[in-house]
């Protein structure tokens, strides 16, 4: 069996720009694009916001950040309809705004 070390063994004869190139390129093909929520599962995830807010539940949000799915984890203090963003405190005690327009989906924990 050949012990190759693949991309390791040729990085260091490649120009400094190629190896940047190589690293940007294999960044962009792990991009996702954002899940499109239609009206109906929209009005649910946020019905089931509301509820969490009402009764101090914890939960799991799913939302779609810098190209990437997400989870956060936490109770919803603070729903902000002005703005568009909801308040959480997450499970280490920090506190996140989270855009309307992130959220992908709930789960109640």
């Amino acid at each position: 069996m050949n012990k190759d070390r693949g991309t390791i063994k040729w990085t260091s004869m490649m120009l400094p720009e190629h190896v940047k190139m190589l690293k940007d390129f294999y960044e962009e093909m792990e991009q996702e694009t954002k899940p499109e929520l239609d009206e109906q599962m929209f009005d649910m995830i946020f019905l089931g916001i509301q509820e969490a807010l009402e009764f101090r539940q914890k939960v799991d949000l799913k939302i779609f950040e810098h190209n990437r799915r997400d989870s956060v984890k936490g109770i919803i203090t603070l729903i902000n309809y002005q703005q568009r963003y909801l308040l959480m405190t997450t499970s280490d005690h920090m506190k996140k705004t989270i855009p309307f327009d992130q959220v992908i989906g709930l789960e109640v924990v």
